[in-house]
């Protein structure tokens, strides 16, 4: 494991829990067609039942930062462009699994960069059309958070690709891979293996590119 990935992965604890066997059988076999662990799986769970029962709107327990952040899924590019172009190798996949995604997060974040970026590649590779449904999805979106790169978070970023320069990095990843740690986030809407390089998780699980 590289200083990397130690500095930016999610904590966990690790506890014991005992499974009836039936309930062991068809966890092992969901995660085997997911190709995904069962421990995901059993976070997955975990996620939502806490996301159920207290729902950050509602709940002054939501104020803790751990829970809060539980609630929260960061939208990379390459999830935005499945979404919207039908061209993708990934569309299908990301329009199956979007809806979970507005059900299971009570906050979906983006960056202003990452808005511009997948804009610039719709509008060039795919047309007008997609490019302003991008725009439209935005405003539509249920609990948006809009991040901008203001000077600390780019600074923030600029450290971050100086340090490790071995990885491969873009300026928009590095912004979005510090958005997430600040603020506690640990899973991405997305396609690109870096985010699981540094140490989170991405949905759909198994699906990767990059």
């Amino acid at each position: 494991m590289t200083d990397m990935v130690i500095e930016m992965a999610i904590k966990k604890r690790p506890i014991q829990i005992y499974l009836e066997d039936r309930q062991h059988r068809v966890l092992r076999e969901i995660a085997r067609r997911r190709d995904v662990s069962l421990a995901c799986l059993l976070r997955e769970g975990a996620d939502r039942v806490i996301e159920e029962a207290l729902p950050p709107d509602a709940d002054p327990l939501m104020e803790l930062p751990e829970l809060a952040a539980a609630a929260r899924i960061f939208v990379d590019t390459g999830g935005w462009i499945a979404l919207l172009s039908h061209a993708d190798s990934h569309h299908a996949h990301a329009s199956a699994a979007w809806p979970g995604i507005l059900r299971r997060f009570h906050q979906v974040v983006v960056t202003n960069l990452v808005i511009a970026e997948s804009h610039t590649f719709l509008r060039r590779e795919v047309g007008f059309a997609p490019a302003w449904a991008l725009l439209d999805r935005l405003q539509a979106t249920p609990r948006l958070a809009l991040v901008y790169a203001d000077a600390e978070l780019e600074g923030d970023a600029r450290s971050l690709l100086r340090q490790y320069r071995d990885q491969e990095f873009a300026y928009t990843d590095a912004v979005s891979l510090v958005t997430m740690k600040r603020r506690g986030i640990k899973h991405a809407f997305g396609f690109d293996r870096r985010f699981l390089t540094a140490g989170f998780e991405l949905i759909p699980a198994g699906r990767t590119s990059g």
